[in-house]
């Protein structure tokens, strides 16, 4: 099984037919981009809670003080299906309670805007999949030691020798 960030370069390479044969983009792309099973609803519904948690991301959006309830966020969150499974996470229909979005969209636009939002409330919850930071945290270790191994080690062989350039064609 690949691992979520060389799936990643695939696509972003599948993208690319500047720079890759336009027949193998079209082949990866289609390999790569295909879903994923869909994590369970009970990941989701964890990841959400730490995220409101007093030290969690929406903590400042929220407010309050202390831990949250998805009640104290959402309206309506679908956990039980997914709008799409990728490499990485997945994403989830929710609709924000109107307070929350109003209080989200006046730090969006700057503190003292009064603008209030503009009412929309629906909204895309994008949910990592268990495993995947550790993943992408070991990946990128890989890439630097390979990186480093390129850049620092000092001519563990010698390099080839370089061939004649081709003589210019004048017409």
């Amino acid at each position: 099984m690949l691992q979520p960030t060389a799936i990643k370069l695939g696509q972003w390479a599948s993208t690319r037919p500047d720079l890759f044969d336009p027949t193998f983009c079209v082949q990866i792309s289609r390999r790569l981009h295909a879903s994923v099973t869909p994590h369970p609803p009970e990941h989701s519904r964890r990841m959400l809670l730490q995220a409101l948690s007093s030290d969690g991301l929406l903590g400042g959006i929220v407010g309050g003080g202390g831990a949250l309830t998805l009640e104290d966020v959402f309206e309506s969150i679908d956990l039980k299906r997914t709008l799409g499974s990728g490499c990485v996470a997945q994403v989830h229909k929710a609709t924000l309670r109107r307070d929350v979005a109003n209080r989200a969209w006046e730090q969006a636009a700057g503190a003292g805007s009064g603008s209030g939002g503009d009412g929309r409330r629906d909204v895309v919850v994008k949910i990592l999949h268990p495993g995947v930071e550790e993943s992408v945290a070991m990946d990128m270790a890989l890439l630097e030691a390979g990186c480093y191994v390129l850049t620092e080690v000092r001519n563990p062989c010698p390099p080839p020798p370089l061939l004649p350039a081709p003589a210019t064609i004048h017409v």
